[in-house]
């Protein structure tokens, strides 16, 4: 398990090294949102549930300049390997997915 601590209402700062199975390394003390839900659904998704490894890799790439698309195909990659199930994983894209075009990273 990765240790964590809370900052505020929507941040969490790493307290480890996280060495993802995808080949991505995440250094101790990166600040992350965890798996990005909006408040009124964080009583359905934790943010630091299921998918938060892939969304700590998402983060980290995006942070540090890599492309949405890889950043994504990541993302995707963790939430297998992390034995996600396939709905929930379609789940997460698909929210990733609004958010970016809701933030206007992506256009619909």
């Amino acid at each position: 398990d990765l240790l964590l601590r809370r900052i505020n209402h929507k941040q969490f700062v790493l307290e480890q090294e996280f060495k993802s199975e995808c080949g991505i390394t995440v250094p101790n003390g990166f600040l992350s949102d965890g798996i990005s839900v909006p408040l009124a659904f964080r009583w359905i998704v934790s943010p630091t549930g299921h998918g938060f490894n892939a969304a700590l890799v998402h983060d980290y790439l995006l942070v540090n300049g890599y492309d949405w698309d890889h950043a994504n195909e990541r993302f995707a990659a963790q939430l297998e390997h992390d034995n996600i199930p396939a709905w929930r994983i379609q789940a997460y894209k698909l929210g990733v997915k609004l958010w970016a075009i809701k933030s206007k990273i992506l256009k619909n």
